[in-house]
């Protein structure tokens, strides 16, 4: 056998066998993008791009150069720009991707065939190159083949020549011994064809993906992962929403600095306090969806059932819905930092990609019958949406149950501004109305005036835990932004279908969007996922504690709105001679009772049990006074008035209930007066009646949805040694030192405006 031949043989052949797993020499890229030219001097535009973490299978070329590695590039030869650390030969696992393998061959005249990367054509003339050899054996990989070389030195030069149309090359190797070891068969043809490699299913993973970050127990653990915005639940220790087994979105490099994403944190926290009531299921979920913010991808139906599945939210609904009782929360934040991932619900700021099984089960929804249960089981298990950023800190939410009397009660008396003015509830005239938005940022006392019980605390400044979430839906991360680096390597191992490009990944995430819709309705079933609150709404009654006011003409006479009155009179027989008592024309329309210039009656409508209803609150702050029964209720202060009535042939007298005082042949009627609030600011009381108040200082006190009416009485008192007088904190009293003036504030809601000042 010649020379020649056996030389031939020794040549390194691909043959038609099933491929082997093993590893190849590969060229891989670290940089966001690397340019692939068709030729080392980087002429003409490149013809395509390596991306971060992107590996290829490295080619053999008689072109020399030193600053580019050659490349098997999508079944071409390709140059890429050496870039330090940046661009790397490397050993990669497994078998190379048969769209990067170069198929076209060069005929051998003894029926053998090599890779034509391994041969550039050149000018027609005669070239020989030399390549000096180590006198050792080494065994090469080569890559999508089952050739095994082994090359041994032969003891004396052996020129090898390879036939091309146009050129010979001449490798003449020095003094060593060369063996070429391949899988033998009976050669009966001219030639071998090169073998294009069918890939089949392999167990080599992207690289991108064996460079994952194992983040658990680490802030990254927050973002790029899954969250069911149904069953979540922000409020409690550990979120059911919160899906950390499932990551979405690839975290590459060290636990504690991965490539996608960032951490921030601080040694000093931002506490922020926020007290809510919470009146219903709707209050209840709005005050979760503060902690989780939704994007405006989110479907409008998913937003409006958010959070409403979990558990603990269906046991609360149903006892708040009753109406009966409310929450006080205190939920307390304390940030010390955030962690965000390099991207948004649009792209990724970088090469960065979804998570292998991510992918994997997003190429195995169905595009084509669209089965409902497919998305279903796809939404139970990844969620639906992605969490993109976090705030990092420790997180407490302390929680008080009352009634709402009760917070009524409590308002009224600490910070009366956050009751507003209402209009009819039910059988009464006028309401109150709780300002929710201004209680929730109120830093006042009233805060402090309810217990704290701890329900839920997490996390610390050591060891912080994210206390706030920012997601996106998870259809806005099925997009070709986020697979368009892996996709060819999803469908070489195929997991995605062939026909999977961009235009299929915007179809299917439509589909996954408006499958949201569906996945409501699934997973609600049965259960009402209607969210409500009732209203932060009580009546205006009389307010808490005994006292009297001046009886009106109209009506009954007393007020109502809850209240059980007693009514009562004094009769005053004043000055005799040359009697002239006064007072304003037309008087009787206002004020039940009998006025004379020789003697007055008045009346009183009393109030003798300190509650009425379970809503009576305190009196509002402002400048007037009232009648005074037993003791004075909070925020007046007592008085009195002495009249030295008729001396000769008096006749008073008095009947059914009176205000605290002596009623003899003179009068003494003891008042509770305040002057805490300036009497143009409008206070709230009821207004199914007209009633009557007394002035206090120079104008009457306005109230909200009254007009007024303001009145006067002058009694003309006794002649002969008078003692009249007045003690403590009295009505305004302008009659002088031996009569007394004194001004009635008249309120009816069915005249003139609606607010009086």
């Amino acid at each position: 056998m010649s020379r020649q031949f056996l030389s031939a043989l020794f040549i390194v052949v691909w043959i038609s066998v099933p491929p082997s797993k093993c590893d190849f020499q590969c060229v891989c890229n670290y940089n966001i993008e690397t340019a692939v030219f068709a030729n080392p001097g980087e002429i003409g535009s490149p013809f395509g791009y390596m991306y971060e973490f992107d590996c290829k299978p490295e080619a053999l070329s008689h072109i020399a150069s030193t600053g580019h590695f050659s490349v098997q590039f999508e079944g071409k030869l390709g140059y890429i720009a050496k870039d330090s650390d940046r661009v790397q030969i490397q050993t990669c696992p497994g078998n190379p991707s048969s769209t990067d393998i170069i198929p076209t061959t060069t005929s051998k005249p003894d029926g053998h065939s090599t890779p034509s990367t391994h041969v550039t054509a050149q000018q027609e003339k005669t070239t020989t190159t030399t390549t000096s050899m180590p006198s050792s054996t080494s065994t090469r990989s080569i890559p999508s083949s089952t050739t095994t070389t082994t090359t041994s030195m032969p003891s004396s030069t052996t020129k090898t020549t390879t036939s091309t149309p146009s050129s010979t090359t001449t490798t003449t190797m020095p003094s060593s011994t060369t063996t070429t070891t391949t899988q033998m068969l009976s050669i009966s043809t001219a030639t071998t064809t090169l073998r294009t490699t069918t890939m089949g299913e392999t167990t080599t993973p992207f690289l991108y993906w064996t460079m994952a970050a194992n983040v658990s127990g680490t802030p990254l653990q927050y973002v790029g992962v899954g969250y069911n915005v149904l069953t979540g639940n922000p409020l409690s220790t550990r979120d059911p929403g919160l899906l950390l087994n499932k990551r979405i979105l690839q975290l590459t490099g060290s636990p504690s600095n991965v490539r996608e994403a960032s951490v921030t944190l601080s040694q000093q926290c931002a506490s922020t306090i926020t007290h809510t009531l919470v009146h219903g299921s709707l209050s209840l979920q709005e005050e979760m969806k503060r902690l989780v913010k939704l994007s405006d991808s989110h479907g409008s139906v998913l937003k409006d059932y958010g959070f409403t599945m979990s558990s603990d939210f269906s046991s609360q609904r149903r006892f708040l819905d009753a109406g009966q009782s409310l929450y006080h929360d205190t939920l307390t934040t304390c940030a010390i930092g955030s962690v965000r991932y390099f991207g948004n619900s649009a792209r990724p700021n970088g090469n960065f990609t979804v998570s292998h099984e991510f992918a994997k089960a997003v190429c195995k929804l169905p595009i084509e019958n669209r089965s409902t249960e497919a998305f279903m089981t796809f939404f139970d298990e990844w969620g639906t949406s992605v969490v993109m950023a976090a705030d990092l800190g420790s997180i407490s939410l302390s929680r008080t149950t009352e009634t709402l009397p009760e917070v009524f009660k409590r308002i009224s008396t600490w910070d009366p501004s956050l009751l507003l003015h209402g209009g009819r509830m039910g059988s009464f005239s006028s309401s109150w109305t709780i300002d929710a938005t201004s209680y929730r940022s109120n830093s006042r006392p009233i805060h402090s005036q309810v217990p704290q019980n701890v329900v839920m605390k997490v996390g610390s400044t050591f060891d912080p835990v994210a206390v706030s979430l920012n997601i996106v839906s998870i259809s806005d991360i099925i997009k070709p932004e986020y697979f368009r680096a892996i996709l060819w390597s999803l469908i070489e191992e195929r997991s995605c279908p062939d026909n999977v490009d961009a235009s299929y990944l915007e179809q299917l995430s439509q589909i996954v969007a408006n499958m949201t819709t569906l996945y409501t309705t699934h997973t609600t079933k049965n259960n009402s996922p209607a969210v409500t609150d009732y209203p932060l709404q009580v009546p205006v009654t009389w307010p808490h504690g005994t006292y009297g006011l001046m009886k009106t003409a109209s009506g009954t006479g007393c007020p109502a709105a809850g209240a059980t009155w007693n009514t009562g009179l004094r009769y005053q027989d004043t000055e005799d001679s040359d009697a002239n008592s006064q007072f304003t024309s037309g008087i009787g329309t206002y004020m039940a009772g009998s006025f004379d210039r020789s003697h007055i009656q008045t009346e009183f409508c009393m109030k003798v049990h300190p509650e009425g209803t379970p809503y009576d609150v305190e009196w509002p702050a402002g400048a007037y006074c009232i009648l005074k029964k037993n003791s004075c209720p909070l925020g007046f202060n007592e008085g009195s008035i002495f009249w030295d009535d008729e001396y000769f042939d008096n006749h008073n007298h008095a009947g059914g209930y009176l205000p605290d005082g002596s009623y003899g042949s003179s009068t003494r009627i003891y008042y509770c007066c305040r002057n805490d609030g300036a009497t143009s600011t409008p206070i709230t009381l009821p207004i199914d009646h007209p009633f009557i108040l007394i002035r206090y200082g120079t104008s009457c006190q306005a109230v909200n949805g009254m007009n007024l009416q303001n009145i006067f009485i002058r009694w003309y008192d006794d002649d002969l040694s008078n003692d009249d007088s007045a003690s403590g904190m009295h009505p305004y009293d302008d009659g002088g030192s031996k009569d007394h003036r004194l001004y009635f504030c008249y309120y009816d809601a069915g005249r003139g405006t609606s607010i009086i000042g």
